[in-house]
């Protein structure tokens, strides 16, 4: 008989603790991964400086200058450490925003590129965008200005 309570008992702590439990976030006390938690202000990353558009034979050569040098502040060249590259946007036509994918494939890692695309016309736009890793998470930095293709053709590099 004192059996029997036990189990009964039992089965009516088990029906409470999960009653109890239903519709609350559970509380983990051991974290499975040790992931670093990174918070970082895009308006602190650097933006890309002296984007240059020409015409070349070969397509659109887009260009600019190092992101970072011996005069960038200390508080900027931190950020040096934690560069992947730079993706390339198009902006077809009077595009009001920036499309949400690159036109290189890869990211790029030096500081210009040929857009081989043979269907642009003088109405297109493109701004470069740096990329970071910061833990686990990458990050885009502010887009650079936009230019416009320059409509002056200049001999391939």
């Amino acid at each position: 008989m004192q059996k029997q309570f036990k189990i009964k008992a039992f089965y009516v702590f088990v029906f409470l603790f999960f009653v109890s439990s239903c519709g609350r976030k559970q509380k983990i006390f051991f974290p499975l991964s040790q992931e670093e938690v990174v918070a970082v202000n895009k308006l602190d990353l650097p933006s890309v400086k002296g984007l240059l558009v020409q015409q070349t034979d070969l397509g659109v050569y887009i260009s600019w200058l190092p992101l970072f040098s011996e005069k960038t502040p200390s508080n900027i060249k931190e950020f040096e450490k934690n560069l992947l590259g730079f993706n390339i946007f198009r902006l077809e036509k009077n595009a009001m925003f920036i499309p949400k994918n690159p036109i290189n494939k890869e990211i790029i890692y030096i500081n210009h590129y040929v857009d081989f695309n043979k269907k642009i016309n003088n109405l297109d736009s493109y701004t470069v965008q740096p990329i970071f890793k910061f833990g686990n998470k990458i990050v885009g930095g502010p887009s650079s200005q936009i230019i416009k293709q320059l409509a002056k053709k200049i001999p391939p590099t």
